[in-house]
């Protein structure tokens, strides 16, 4: 969250690029997007897994 301000903060009050912004703040170029589309960071998503049946015919 605050480096979503932080790089909101450079592109309004220095009027940086998105790649000078993603180079400063080290992000990704969709990070600097995300980052001045919306104030908040997108929900972090967690990975479907199935767990694993031990011992069912795997050798």
């Amino acid at each position: 969250m605050e480096q979503f301000e932080n790089i909101r903060r450079d592109h309004r009050d220095e009027e940086m690029s998105i790649r000078a912004l993603a180079v400063k703040h080290k992000v990704h170029r969709r990070t600097v997007r995300q980052a001045l589309a919306d104030a908040t960071p997108p929900a972090r998503k967690a990975p479907d897994r199935v767990a694993p049946v031990l011992g069912h015919g795997q050798r």
